[in-house]
C-alpha cells in the first residue's frame, strides 16, 4: 500500500497532437451549439463558458492533470451549489462529458497523492449532483461505476506501459552484454594475430629475410585495421544514449537521418522517412532507432561488396515500420543472421510488433520491424 501511495507521476508523455486539437473544437462546438439550441438552460451564459474552459483543459489535461480534474468537477460542484441555492431547475451540460477524458488522463499521468486528490472532487460532484436531482440510488452507482471504470482502465495502461519499458531496458542491458562479450573476443583474436605475427617477423628479420618481413608486417596491419574497424562498429551501438539522443535519453527517430554520416567510400547509406512520426510513443521510437543504428552497422561489417544501404520509414495511423535493406552478397548470410537477431527479436516481441530478418530477391539483406503507435 505504501509504494502504490508514492507511485510517482510519469514525466514522459506524450506532445500535444492533432487529435487534442480536434477533441477540444468538438467540446467547444457542442458548447456553443448548446448555448443556442438549447432552451432548458436556466444559465445560458454560465454553462457555455464552462464548456469552453472544458476545451482548454482537454489541451493540457496531460501536463495538468489535477488541476484539470480538480477544475472540470469542481465546476460542476459551483454549478450544482448555484441552482440549489438559486432555486433554478436542474440541467446537464451535455459537453460536461468530456470529464470523463480528464479523468483518465488524471490516473494515466499524475501521481497517486494527486490521484487521491482528484478522487476527492470527482466524488464532491457525484455528491453535490445527488444532492441536486436526486431520482435514487442508481443514478449515484451508475456514476461512480463510470469513474470507477475510467480509473481503472487509465491506471491498468499506465502500469502495462511501465512493465513493458522495464523489459525493454532489461532486453537492451543483456544485448549490449552480449556485444561486449563480442568486441571482448573479437579484439583478442586480432591482437592475438598480431602478436603472432609480430613474433614470426622478428624470426623473419633475425634469418636475414626481408620480404617475410615486409609480409608479416602487412598482416599487422591488416589485422589492426579490422580491429579498429570492428571497434568502432560495435562501440557505436554500446555508445550511451546521451551520445546521439535527446535531453531526456531517448533517441528520436528524427535522428534516422543521422545514420547517412555513416556513409563509406564505397558503401553509401540512405535514409527515406513516409508518413508523420512525431507523436510516436517514445519507446517504440527508441526501439526503431536501435534497430536501424544496428542493423546498419551490421550491413557495413558484414554486406560484401555492398554499395547501398537503405534505411526506410513508414508511419501510419495504427503502426511504424522500419525496413533497412543492402545489396550485398548473400555468401555471408550465415555470418550476419548471427549478429543482433536476438536482441532485435527481443525489443520487437515486447512492443507488440514483428520483425523479419533474412536475405532479400535478388541479393543483400533486408530488417523490417513493424511496431504499433
Amino acid at each position: 500500500m505504501t509504494s502504490l501511495w508514492a507511485e510517482p507521476a510519469i514525466t514522459e508523455r506524450p506532445a500535444r497532437s492533432w487529435r487534442d486539437v480536434a477533441l477540444a473544437a468538438l467540446v467547444a462546438l457542442g458548447s456553443l451549439a448548446e448555448a443556442v439550441f438549447r432552451t432548458d438552460l436556466v444559465w445560458p451564459v454560465l454553462g457555455p463558458v464552462f464548456g469552453l474552459a472544458l476545451a482548454y483543459a482537454v489541451m493540457v489535461r496531460r501536463q495538468h492533470p489535477l488541476e484539470v480534474v480538480v477544475f472540470g468537477f469542481g465546476g460542476m460542484v459551483v454549478i450544482d451549489v448555484a441552482t440549489l441555492i438559486g432555486g433554478r431547475d436542474p440541467f446537464v451540460l451535455y459537453s460536461a462529458s468530456v470529464l470523463l477524458v480528464l479523468a483518465f488522463a488524471l490516473f494515466r499521468w499524475a501521481s497517486a497523492t494527486h490521484a487521491a486528490l482528484g478522487l476527492i472532487a470527482m466524488a464532491a460532484s457525484i455528491a453535490s449532483s445527488s444532492v441536486v436531482d436526486y431520482t435514487g440510488a442508481g443514478d449515484i452507482v451508475g456514476g461512480a461505476a463510470l469513474l470507477l471504470f475510467v480509473a481503472v482502465l487509465g491506471s491498468s495502461i499506465r502500469y502495462r506501459r511501465a512493465t513493458r519499458d522495464q523489459h525493454v531496458e532489461r532486453a537492451k542491458s543483456h544485448e549490449r552484454q552480449q556485444i561486449a562479450r563480442e568486441l571482448h573476443d573479437t579484439v583478442a583474436h586480432h591482437v592475438s594475430a598480431i602478436s603472432v605475427q609480430a613474433r614470426a617477423g622478428l624470426v623473419e628479420v633475425d634469418s636475414g629475410s626481408l620480404t617475410g618481413a615486409a609480409e608479416a608486417l602487412q598482416v599487422i596491419a591488416d589485422e589492426a585495421t579490422r580491429t579498429l574497424t570492428e571497434m568502432r562498429s560495435m562501440v557505436s551501438v554500446l555508445r550511451d544514449d546521451t551520445t546521439s539522443a535527446n535531453s531526456d535519453g531517448q533517441p528520436r527517430l528524427a535522428e534516422l537521418e543521422l545514420l547517412a554520416e555513416r556513409s563509406t567510400a564505397g558503401t553509401a547509406v540512405v535514409v527515406r522517412v513516409e508518413g508523420d512520426a512525431s507523436d510516436v510513443a517514445p519507446i517504440v521510437a527508441s526501439a526503431l532507432y536501435r534497430i536501424a543504428q544496428e542493423s546498419v552497422t551490421n550491413a557495413l561489417r558484414h554486406a560484401r561488396n555492398a554499395s547501398l544501404v537503405t534505411v526506410a520509414l513508414e508511419a501510419t495511423s495504427r503502426d511504424v515500420t522500419l525496413t533497412v535493406v543492402d545489396d550485398g552478397d548473400t555468401s555471408s548470410v550465415s555470418a550476419r543472421s548471427g549478429y543482433g537477431l536476438i536482441g532485435m527479436s527481443e525489443r520487437v516481441a515486447l512492443l507488440g510488433g514483428v520483425l523479419h530478418a533474412g536475405p532479400s530477391a535478388p541479393g543483400g539483406w533486408t530488417v523490417r520491424a513493424q511496431l504499433p503507435r
